[in-house]
């Protein structure tokens, strides 16, 4: 009779007292080896069990003790097993998740400047966000510093290596390429001054009085503060305008002075606050692509006429209403959206048209001080270009 016969008649109530006692003992010692290996975790342990309870045991013991504890041992053996490559399964899913799938979802909380806004209708790989907003921003609030190119680079969790390249030369002929990091929508630039906005308006209201003090001082002691600026030095001058004057009118008496449009800024007139805000009529740059339908002519270098007024009035409108429709990228530059009434910008634009109060260009002294003897300039600020 095999031990699996005699355990199906224990199991049915058939056995008699003794042979009853004899399964009984040796399920208690199937009991006692299984805690045994539970608090020793090492299978191996088993086989000194067995000697020593073979050596206190009587030889008169049958063969199938021995058996008993050959298949106990088995059963212990293939259950570790199983347990161990279960919990090697779960511990390689784990491990793969924050690999692989965590930093994907951490990113999806916080801003992403490898986001694809359109697709390239000239080949390529299209638009990413960043390039877009860094657009529309540097031309709105960064006179002399525009940038449309931005290199992202994922490296999880909501940071990316940012690479943002100069396009176009300054006049000086240098050409500054931006490196840094975007952490949680926290820009961090190795040379943060570059596209850093000037601190307050350095440009002059066009209804000031002649003791009105401006950044470069009294505005009667304009003269004397260009006359100090360092003739072999490049400038980047905030010229302000006599009077407010249509873009259109600009346009055509700054095409008489025979200036220098490389980077040519205008400052629009809208009452929202100081915070100086403009736009680049002459932009050059990289292609850009978007959603045209919404915001027309949000790139000049597609517009059709630099000097078409009309579509200069529309290209400012499309970056306010861009601006206020994508806020993001001023908080990524460290700017709040205090003071910009977009709805007010848009209603005066509409009503008014575009109208400017001053322009900033880079230049050096003798063309500084020849424009600081036109009638239609009432101020100038000059800083070193950067």
């Amino acid at each position: 009779m095999t031990y699996r016969e005699l355990l199906a008649l224990y199991k049915s109530g058939r056995l008699d007292e003794r042979r009853r006692h004899e399964v009984e003992a040796d399920i208690e010692k199937q009991d006692a080896i299984g805690e045994y290996l539970y608090e020793e975790s090492e299978i191996p342990g088993l086989g000194a069990l067995k000697n020593s309870i073979a050596a206190s045991e009587p030889e008169a013991e049958d063969a199938g003790d021995e058996r008993f504890t050959s298949i106990i041992q088995s059963s212990i053996r293939k259950s570790f097993i199983k347990m161990g490559i279960t919990v090697g399964a779960v511990v390689l899913a784990v491990v793969l998740c924050v690999v692989f799938l965590l930093p994907r979802v951490v990113s999806l909380f916080y801003y992403n400047p490898t986001t694809i806004v359109a697709e390239s209708t000239v080949g390529g790989i299209g638009t990413n966000r960043m390039s877009l907003d860094l657009s529309v921003y540097s031309e709105l609030f960064l006179p002399g510093h525009y940038r449309d190119s931005v290199v992202a680079d994922s490296e999880g969790y909501g940071k990316y290596g940012i690479t943002i390249p100069q396009e176009v030369y300054s006049a000086d002929g240098s050409s500054t390429t931006l490196i840094g990091t975007l952490k949680r929508g926290k820009l961090s630039l190795y040379n943060p001054d570059i596209l850093r906005k000037p601190a307050a308006n350095l440009f002059m209201p066009p209804d000031s009085a002649a003791d009105s003090i401006g950044p470069a001082g009294a505005k009667a002691d304009n003269g004397s503060y260009l006359e100090t600026l360092d003739e072999s030095q490049w400038y980047e001058a905030y010229v302000s305008l006599a009077d407010v004057t249509d873009y259109a009118d600009f346009d055509t008496w700054f095409q008489t002075k025979n200036l220098s449009d490389y980077d040519l800024w205008c400052a629009v007139y809208c009452k929202y606050g100081s915070q100086p805000i403009g736009l680049t009529p002459r932009p050059a740059g990289v292609y850009l692509d978007w959603d045209r339908d919404a915001y027309p002519d949000l790139s000049l270098l597609q517009c059709e006429s630099e000097s078409d007024a009309a579509a200069i009035q529309t290209h400012f409108i499309s970056m306010i209403s861009y601006l206020r429709d994508h806020p993001d990228i001023l908080k990524v530059m460290g700017m709040g959206s205090e003071g910009l009434n977009y709805n007010i910008i848009l209603q005066d634009v509409e009503k008014n048209g575009l109208r400017l109060y001053g322009f900033a260009i880079t230049a050096k002294k003798d063309t500084i001080l020849e424009l600081s003897r036109d009638p239609a300039v009432s101020y100038i600020y000059a800083s070193v270009l950067k």
